[in-house]
């Protein structure tokens, strides 16, 4: 069983019909996702995370079988799997004399990164084996999941969350950072690379990357073609924030009134109104940001089960599939919202699938979260996005305001800012 990538436009998605395909196949899946619902409960105290059951996970393949059927109906022609770089000639007239465009990629278990200029593009081997880079990617995750379950021991692991992210930075920026100074970088992610926390990355004994770089996390190439501005009027936009009642997670009815704070014309939805119908509501009326603070996980297994807990049960990504968002930004404050899949679909996580359906930023999480240093994180992230209307500021702002509390960049490297 292999996932499959859809490699299509936003456009192509929001025109797919489900006419062609068979009743009794959809009616199938309404009633295994119906199923899931009374399945999934929330167990992890205080952090935003989910857990798993066998029971629930033989549900899932079986949904996961009826939905690989149904997308074969709907995306026939985008079955086979995109194995090459992204960057091709047609995006370099796109690109300016100040801008540098970097897709990493792994060809026949050699690392390779395509960096895209002005002028031409540069195809530069990192390694001719992968083997060291995805043992860091692993260990790095690893550290960082168990750094995150409780602030009181913060300080302990910093150094080795460090010693891999120092190790990273080596093999993937150190061979190019000489092109990539002075220039604003557009990380284009995917595979194995959307696990990776690039603002955190460190040059060793140096700077974090996000301190010496202007750089940007895209997942959609179509964001160099058709730039939106960084600041955006969200104090005259519709908003709207997502608190669902979870008795384990004291900050996320915090959260959500510290935005009320800074945002005052937000539509909030609390305990029994945060469910399932009116996110669909907002997700296609708001045009400024939705902020949905909740438990979340990741399916290693298969993507398309990673889910937020909203009060009346889980939403699914594939639930984004007929939804066409218009909101500028989509929060997804809860844990792993921006983690893929570890061994179907790489490239797909929560945080893709909103920029599938459109929204043109979306702010999320790779590992685990405390419930405490998330309500931090939001509370700078919105205050600053109030007084400087950019989303980017804001996030920089954010970061900082976490690291200077607890120091370990597993805290904040966490959050990533992602362009769709």
């Amino acid at each position: 069983m292999k996932f499959i990538e859809l490699t299509v436009s936003k456009d192509a998605l929001r025109n797919k019909k489900s006419d062609n395909v068979p009743p009794d196949l959809l009616e199938k899946r309404e009633k295994l996702k119906a199923t899931l619902k009374k399945m999934y409960q929330a167990s992890v105290e205080r952090q935003r995370g989910l857990t798993s059951t066998s029971r629930i996970y033989s549900v899932e393949n079986k949904l996961w079988d009826v939905e690989r059927k149904v997308r074969s109906y709907l995306y026939p022609e985008f079955l086979q799997p995109n194995q090459k770089s992204k960057i091709d000639r047609d995006f370099i007239k796109y690109i300016r004399d100040d801008e540098i465009l970097i897709n990493y990629i792994i060809i026949d278990s050699r690392l390779v990164v395509f960096l895209a200029d002005a002028e031409k593009i540069h195809c530069i081997e990192l390694a001719d084996s992968t083997i060291d880079f995805n043992e860091s990617i692993r260990k790095l995750n690893f550290i960082c999941e168990k750094s995150t379950l409780s602030l009181d021991n913060c300080y302990a692991s910093s150094a080795n969350v460090e010693h891999y992210l120092e190790k990273l930075y080596n093999i993937l920026i150190k061979p190019v950072e000489k092109i990539m100074d002075d220039n604003k970088i557009y990380f284009l992610i995917d595979s194995h690379f959307s696990q990776i926390p690039f603002g955190a990355l460190k040059r060793p004994h140096g700077q974090f990357l996000k301190d010496r770089f202007k750089y940007r996390i895209i997942i959609n190439p179509d964001v160099i073609v058709n730039r939106t501005k960084s600041k955006h009027a969200f104090n005259r936009k519709r908003n709207s924030v997502f608190a669902p009642d979870f008795k384990h997670l004291p900050n996320v009815k915090k959260e959500a009134k510290d935005i009320l704070n800074y945002f005052d014309n937000a539509k909030i939805y609390m305990d029994n109104e945060a469910i399932t119908g009116n996110l669909y509501k907002e997700l296609k009326k708001t045009r400024g940001f939705i902020h949905i603070a909740t438990h979340a996980s990741r399916s290693c297994e298969n993507p398309l089960f990673s889910q937020i807990l909203m009060n009346d049960g889980p939403f699914f990504p594939f639930n984004l599939f007929d939804v066409d968002i218009n909101a500028d930004l989509v929060t997804l404050s809860g844990c792993q919202t921006a983690a893929p899949g570890l061994y179907y679909g790489e490239s797909f996580s929560l945080a893709a699938a909103f920029g599938l359906a459109g929204s043109k930023h979306i702010l999320a999480t790779l590992w685990s979260v405390s419930d405490v240093v998330s309500k931090i994180f939001m509370n700078e992230f919105y205050n600053m996005l109030a007084k400087k209307q950019d989303i980017f500021i804001a996030y920089k702002n954010a970061a900082d305001k976490v690291y200077e509390i607890t120091e370990n960049p597993a805290h904040w490297g966490a959050f990533v800012l992602i362009s769709a």
